[in-house]
């Protein structure tokens, strides 16, 4: 029993972690684009090459 437990548990963490990541690229990712996409796309051209 216990070592579902805890594995229960693990599994909740990463849950809510992977919620947390989720909501931070949902609200970080459209402004970094607003934010760097002349930038972005130049640095693009350069790197990708």
């Amino acid at each position: 029993m216990e070592i579902t437990q805890r594995s229960l548990q693990y599994l909740r963490i990463c849950r809510l972690l992977l919620h947390l990541v989720e909501g931070f690229v949902a609200v970080s990712l459209p402004v970094m684009f607003n934010h760097w996409k002349g930038i972005g796309t130049l640095s693009l051209l350069i790197i990708v090459p």
